[in-house]
């Protein structure tokens, strides 16, 4: 992000964060799902999104390429920290607890 908010290219930080961004999204499919979950669809958007960046980094040398990677690059880190914060939610006891199950009574 502070490459992109600085409109500096930081290659190799990019190809680090592309190349974990995929392998966390691909990761995310090999559990068993019974149902499909908004975390699933998260991970199929991002992998599109994901798909497209990469494109967008190696064609970055043009200055529209270089808008269509950075709109890219931050949906993917946005769904990262979603995805993130809903399995927290999911499966940490203490968080679990605080999270609304929909049934508490409306004020």
């Amino acid at each position: 992000m502070y490459g992109l908010l600085l409109g500096k290219r930081f290659d190799g930080a990019t190809a680090i964060f592309l190349a974990t961004t995929v392998l966390t999204s691909l990761t995310g499919f090999l559990f068993p799902v019974e149902h499909l979950f908004a975390v699933a669809c998260a991970g199929v958007i991002s992998l599109v999104a994901l798909a497209v960046a990469i494109l967008a980094a190696i064609l970055s040398t043009w200055r529209a390429w270089r808008r269509i990677y950075v709109i890219c690059a931050v949906a993917c880190l946005y769904l990262n920290v979603f995805v993130l914060v809903a399995q927290i939610f999911m499966k940490v006891r203490p968080v679990h607890a605080l999270a609304p199950t929909q049934k508490e009574p409306r004020s």
